[in-house]
């Protein structure tokens, strides 16, 4: 998929008479989320504003976000609640939103399971790197992984954008803790018009 789309992307920018790095590509088409058009469309706007697209220049793209997601797995995998805790008022105030963030998490997490098995994947080099060096520091525990992953999935779901709620996702990926929603049927009480009290 990530092929098709990099040799698509790649021949939009020859037949435009216009020039992108290989990781301006994979940017576009990590953005894209898998969909061809929408890696066009991306593209196609880009190329409105400059004639070449350069690696440098990738925040015009993506903002701080993947930046945020991995300063922020790199504190869950280490279990280090404080230093991530710190980071929350960071990517609150670089204005990035924080369902972003949440959601690069679990894409990261995922490609640090990926990574670890030796497979390849196909991200801007700023970010294997920055995972490369996750790897490096730290041994990949997956049920760690799968606890970051459900906890930040979570947050996805329930679109939040709140720091307390950013906050309370970060206890649950380190401590392993369960949120306990009181929206649940079982904390449900059925008010039955017969009854007096």
């Amino acid at each position: 998929m990530y092929k098709r789309q990099e040799r698509a992307s790649s021949n939009i920018c020859t037949n435009e008479g216009k020039k992108a790095e290989k990781d301006v590509l994979l940017s576009i088409i990590d953005r894209a989320d898998g969909s061809l058009r929408d890696a066009e469309n991306i593209l196609d706007a880009l190329l409105t504003i400059n004639d070449r697209l350069l690696a440098r220049n990738l925040d015009q793209l993506y903002g701080s976000a993947p930046k945020h997601a991995l300063s922020l797995l790199d504190c869950c995998v280490r279990k280090d609640l404080a230093k991530a805790l710190l980071t929350v008022p960071q990517i609150w105030e670089s204005g990035v939103a924080l369902s972003e963030v949440a959601q690069l998490v679990v894409t990261y997490a995922g490609d640090l399971i990926r990574l670890d098995s030796g497979q390849t994947i196909y991200r801007p080099s700023f970010i294997v790197s920055g995972l490369q060096d996750i790897l490096q520091h730290v041994v990949i525990d997956i049920s760690t992984l799968s606890s970051i992953m459900l906890a930040f999935t979570g947050m996805v779901q329930k679109g939040r954008e709140d720091q307390i709620y950013l906050d309370i996702t970060i206890c649950d990926a380190i401590l392993g803790t369960k949120e306990e929603s009181y929206a649940d049927e079982s904390h449900l009480v059925t008010v039955d018009a017969n009854n007096d009290w």
